[in-house]
């Protein structure tokens, strides 16, 4: 997304990209995915500081990918072939949806939930699954959504999360979900659906054990990159707890 003149949102546009072209030259799906995850990176939309990006870009800090700019791809590589002017823009945080190729990096830059352009386009139902490191449940990200989607689409939404919080004499969540009504500005609704990584005392005994061991969980610092076996598969088995549970219910 980025603004015109009259400062109207307006979008980039999109290119399709074939298996068989990823697989002579193009963006491949493990590209994609680590590129989703870029989250250092020197140019990281509203959170740019152009110290920072200086300081990232001269230490080679640099997680994101610049991609032809889905205005002009079909009429160059997909990736720079003189790549100095993009370093240079980097380096001073100067990247912009104006140029040939743009940067890609984490999503998590504008809006962490990946809801943002479903709201923009008034889905019925937005399931939101928020694993972001949260440890005092604060539900940053959420309020970040709930803030944007009512200054830029006039679309309201209404939440109640307080269960997911931390009780006053309890550690544990009184629920994992909640659900959302969204109010989109020509009168139309939808539901939200919101997961979120949180534990209520009732999972079973190889989670409880791993969150003693590890009192952080679910809730580790993402600067955590390196997973190991127990690690992963207490996560996968804490979502796919908090799934069962969500969709056995009658909500």
């Amino acid at each position: 997304m980025s603004r015109d003149q009259s400062g109207e949102a307006r979008e980039l546009g999109f290119v399709t990209i074939s298996l068989d072209e990823a697989e002579r030259d193009g963006i491949t799906l493990g590209q994609a995915i680590s590129v989703s995850g870029a989250a250092a990176s020197p140019n990281m939309g509203y959170h740019t500081s152009p110290m920072v990006a200086f300081l990232l870009t001269v230490f080679n800090v640099r997680l994101g990918w610049w991609l032809a700019n889905p205005r002009v791809a079909h009429t160059r590589p997909d990736s720079p072939i003189f790549a100095l002017p993009y370093l240079v823009a980097e380096l001073f945080g100067r990247a912009t949806d104006k140029s040939g190729y743009v940067m890609v990096s984490d999503g998590g830059h504008f809006e962490n939930l990946a809801a943002y352009e479903l709201v923009r386009r008034r889905c019925r139902l937005i399931i939101i699954s928020d694993a972001e490191c949260d440890p005092n449940l604060t539900f940053e990200g959420l309020g970040t959504l709930i803030r944007m989607c009512e200054t830029d689409f006039g679309a309201r939404i209404s939440i109640d999360v307080r269960e997911i919080g931390h009780g006053r004499t309890s550690p544990w969540s009184q629920r994992r979900w909640a659900v959302g009504r969204i109010e989109y500005a020509d009168g139309s609704d939808g539901i939200l659906l919101y997961l979120k990584a949180s534990m209520n005392g009732s999972e079973d005994t190889s989670l409880l054990q791993y969150h003693a061991s590890h009192p952080a969980f679910p809730h580790e610092s993402t600067g955590d990159q390196f997973y190991g076996e127990d690690q992963f598969e207490s996560y996968r088995r804490l979502g796919r707890d908090i799934g069962l549970e969500v969709f056995s219910s009658s909500l």
